[in-house]
């Protein structure tokens, strides 16, 4: 039975339980195989990633996967007057400075 910890991202759900079966199952396989396993059970955006960046190792695709599961998970606003208003955001636009043309 695999437990998992409640902070833990489905990211690292799926890694922990995927190294599991590589213990079990895994050792006559080689590294195109095991990496083709573990990216057919990802979302789509994922595997479109491993593909797109030529990952090459279980290592590599198990970073990625990760860095990538961490980065969706922050917002892209920024909130203002954080102890006073926690419902007021700021959009912040990027303008060119004058100095670059």
């Amino acid at each position: 039975m695999v437990v998992f910890n409640a902070r833990q991202s489905i990211s690292d759900r799926y890694i922990t339980k995927f190294d599991k079966f590589l213990v079990r199952c895994g050792e006559n396989e080689s590294h195109t195989v095991i990496l083709s396993r573990f990216r057919s059970e990802l979302k789509e955006n994922l595997r479109r990633e491993l593909f797109m960046r030529d990952i090459s190792t279980l290592e590599q695709a198990y970073q990625l996967v990760l860095d990538l599961d961490h980065s969706q998970s922050f917002p892209f606003t920024r909130r203002t007057n954080y102890k006073d208003n926690t419902n007021k955001t700021t959009i912040v636009k990027s303008q060119p400075s004058q100095s670059q043309f």
